[in-house]
Order: C-alpha cells, then sequence, then structure tokens
C-alpha cells in the first residue's frame, strides 16, 4: 500500500521518473517539521536549515491542488434524487 501511496505522490508533485522509496525519503521526507496551526487551519511548519525547503513547498503545492480520479461507480449519490 505504502509503494502505491508514494507512485500517487509522484504522480501528484509532478516528479519525474520512477524513484525508489529511499531516494523519496531522501530527498522530499527527510525534514525536520512541526505539525502546528495557523488560525483555524493544521499546518505543517518545515525547517529551512535542512535545504531544499523551496523544492519541497512547490512538491506540497502540487500536491494540495491535485485531484485523485475517482470511477464513476463510486460518486456519491444521495438517497431520494433520481
Amino acid at each position: 500500500m505504502l509503494f502505491n501511496l508514494l507512485g500517487e505522490f509522484q504522480c501528484a508533485s509532478g516528479m519525474s521518473g520512477c524513484r525508489q522509496p529511499a531516494t523519496l525519503r531522501v530527498k522530499v521526507f527527510l525534514c525536520g517539521a512541526i505539525l502546528g496551526r495557523a488560525g483555524q487551519r493544521t499546518v505543517l511548519h518545515s525547517s529551512a536549515a535542512w535545504g531544499g525547503l523551496e523544492e519541497r513547498n512547490l512538491l506540497f503545492d502540487k500536491v494540495l491542488v491535485y485531484e485523485i480520479a475517482t470511477s464513476r461507480k463510486l460518486e456519491f449519490q444521495p438517497h431520494g434524487t433520481g
């Protein structure tokens, strides 16, 4: 399951080529961060000291706007409508 999630992350972030999980860990996920709040929103505060913060922020911005394609059979149909 994790391998599939990492593959979907690569698609969502626009990373080119197939990367191994260890490569993704070092290039993307290995950094200092604190989960916190900004007003009413939960945010992830990433450390700038680890390097590559701008690149990581661009990847995460792409992931946030990524739309996951789902099968039409999974669309929600409220009860009592056509």
